[in-house]
């Protein structure tokens, strides 16, 4: 038997008690059921409650449809609540690395962004989660010790790079570790920005 009102469609990502960062990503609130006589209201894309707050670059916000009865229900928002909502600008960047990978083996950096990018990588032993407002983003690697940084190059025309990397053998007795790789874009237009995080667990050759 079908239900007078229709139920409502689920928020894309519901914020509560908590603070995140949020670059690249889309946001989108699922449909209102169809009820008998009422429609159920669509889902906002991105909710945040009072006790919440978001810093986002660059993402796509769509509420759910609002969906129908004889009484049709009422579209989500894109954004909503009594959060604190940071908008950044800026563009959002790609970053992917395969894993695992094994010592003295092929493997690849692909970075996206904007053409002309000078794009490089943090490495460290261990991950961490520190927003840094003057870079745009999330340091997602370790800074005790200090990471290692390296600069790499240039984003060609089409603003992907894809670079083969080889991990040296680490010696004797070696058999795994992780290590994490964040990936850090600069452009005349929008300065240092940081990018995606990428965890690699390097394998001795044997596995």
């Amino acid at each position: 038997m079908q239900s007078q009102a229709g139920g409502f469609g689920a928020d894309g990502c519901r914020g509560e008690n908590s603070t995140f960062f949020a670059s690249g990503y889309r946001f989108e609130g699922g449909d209102g059921g169809w009820g008998k006589y009422f429609g159920g209201n669509g889902g906002d894309g991105l909710y945040l409650a009072s006790d919440s707050e978001a810093r986002l670059l660059d993402n796509v916000y769509e509420g759910g449809e609002g969906e129908g009865g004889i009484g049709p229900g009422s579209p989500g928002h894109g954004t909503y609540g009594s959060g604190t909502f940071h908008y950044l600008s800026g563009t959002a960047h790609s970053f992917e690395t395969p894993s695992p990978v094994r010592l003295n083996g092929a493997s690849t950096f692909t970075f996206e962004g904007q053409p002309n990018d000078l794009v490089g990588i943090f490495i460290s032993s261990h991950a961490d989660s520190k927003f840094m407002a003057s870079f745009k983003g999330q340091l997602l690697v370790g800074t005790k010790p200090m990471p290692f940084l390296f600069i790499l190059g240039t984003l060609p025309a089409l603003g992907i790079l894809t670079m083969p990397i080889t991990i040296p053998n680490q010696g004797p007795g070696y058999t795994a570790h992780t290590v994490y790789v964040q990936s850090i874009f600069s452009s005349t237009s929008e300065g240092v920005t940081l990018g995606p995080l990428s965890p690699v667990i390097a394998l001795a050759e044997i596995y």
